[in-house]
C-alpha cells in the first residue's frame, strides 16, 4: 500500500503549511487581541506521585508515537531511514532519557496530570492526581503535529524548494522560511512578555538560558578539529593527509532544534501549550524518521575538493 505526493501542487503544500500553524497564529492573534495581563508559569515542582503518574503516561505515549509513525510511513511508502535493530533500540534508550528531561525540565508534566486538589474541571484518576481534558488534549496535540509533519515532510519532497544559503534565488523556498520564521519570532517575542510578567528577575533569567544555549553551540563551532588532535595528543598519520577530521559542518536536525524549543513554552496560555505540542510533534518525527542524529557531521563537499585536489597531486608525481 502506498501513497504517492509526487504530484502535490506548491499551492496545495502552502495550505497545509498554514493550516499546521494555524493553531500558533491562531493563539497568537488571541493573545494580541488580550493584551498585557499577568501569565502564571507552570511549576517546576513535581511531586513524588505527579513525578510517577506523569512518567508512566509520558513515555509510553512517546514510544507508541514513535512506532505509529514508523509503522504508518513504511506502509504509506513515504520517506524515514532505514534503521538497524540496534539503531532503533539505541533510539529507544536515549530518546527515553531524553523524554524524562522534557517531562521535568520542560514542564511536561503539569500539562499530562494535575493535582486533584487543585482541579478545576473534571478528571479521571486516583484522589492525588488526574488527567482532564486539557491534559488528554495535549496528548492528541501532540501526535496530531507528529503526523501533520510527516505529511508536510513528505509534500516538500515534491517542491521546488531550497531552503539553505541559497534561499534567497528560490522565492518557494524564501516564502517558507520567511512564514516559519515570523512566527517562530512572534512566539518567542510572547514568551519574553510572559517571562517578564513574572518580575525582572524571572524575565532575564528566562533570556540569559536562551542565550547560553546559542553560546554553548557558538563555542562548539569556534573550537577547530585541530584542538581536539592536540587534546588528544594526536596528529594526523602520515598516510592519512586528506584531512577527514577537519571537515566538519553543523547540520541542526529538525529533531534537534525542536527539542531545544520545547523547553520555553513553560507558560499557562493557549500559545504556550500550543507552541510546546507543535515543537514535541517535529521532535518526535526526526526522532522516530532518522534517529537521534549528530549536528556536526562530515562535510562531504570539502572532503570531495581535498580529494580532487590530492588525486591531482597524485597524478602529477607519477
Amino acid at each position: 500500500m502506498g501513497c504517492d505526493m509526487k504530484n502535490t501542487p506548491y499551492w496545495l503544500f502552502n495550505i497545509a503549511y498554514l493550516l499546521f500553524l494555524l493553531p500558533v497564529i491562531y493563539s497568537l492573534i488571541q493573545e494580541l487581541a488580550s493584551g498585557d495581563k499577568a501569565t502564571p508559569v507552570l511549576s517546576i515542582s513535581v511531586g513524588p506521585l505527579e513525578s510517577l503518574v506523569s512518567a508512566a503516561i509520558w513515555l509510553p505515549f512517546m514510544l507508541l508515537c514513535y512506532l505509529c509513525q514508523r509503522w504508518a510511513l513504511a506502509r504509506l511508502g513515504w520517506k524515514q531511514g532505514a534503521k538497524p535493530a540496534r539503531q532503533q533500540k539505541d533510539d529507544f534508550v536515549r530518546m527515553s532519557y531524553i523524554n524524562v528531561g522534557l517531562l521535568f525540565l520542560a514542564r511536561i508534566s503539569k500539562r499530562i496530570v494535575q493535582s486533584r486538589a487543585t482541579a478545576t474541571e473534571q478528571c479521571w484518576g486516583g484522589s492525588k492526581v488526574c488527567l482532564g481534558f486539557y491534559e488528554i488534549g495535549f496528548l492528541f496535540l501532540v501526535f496530531y503535529y507528529a503526523a501533520f509533519f510527516s505529511v508536510l515532510f513528505e509534500m516538500v519532497r515534491f517542491i521546488d524548494l531550497t531552503i539553505s544559503i541559497h534561499v534567497f534565488s528560490k522565492p518557494k523556498g524564501l516564502w517558507i522560511v520567511v512564514v516559519g520564521a515570523v512566527v517562530v519570532v512572534a512566539v518567542l517575542r510572547a514568551h519574553a512578555v510572559y517571562a517578564f510578567s513574572q518580575g525582572d528577575e524571572f524575565g532575564w533569567a528566562y533570556l540569559g538560558w536562551i542565550g547560553l544555549m546559542f553560546a554553548a553551540h557558538a563555542i562548539a563551532i569556534a573550537v577547530t578539529p585541530a584542538a581536539f588532535r592536540r587534546i588528544d595528543a594526536r596528529q594526523h598519520e602520515s598516510g592519512s593527509s586528506r584531512q577527514d577530521d577537519d571537515s566538519v559542518k553543523l547540520h541542526v536536525h529538525h529533531w534537534y532544534w525542536t527539542f531545544f524549543a520545547a523547553h520555553f513554552p513553560v507558560f499557562d496560555t493557549t500559545l504556550s501549550y500550543v507552541a510546546q505540542a507543535l515543537f514535541l510533534g517535529v521532535y518526535i518525527h526526526g526522532v522516530g524518521c532518522f534517529g537521534l542524529e549528530p549536528i556536526f557531521e562530515p562535510d562531504h563537499k570539502d572532503l570531495a575538493r581535498v580529494h580532487h585536489r590530492e588525486d591531482e597531486m597524485t597524478e602529477e608525481i607519477s
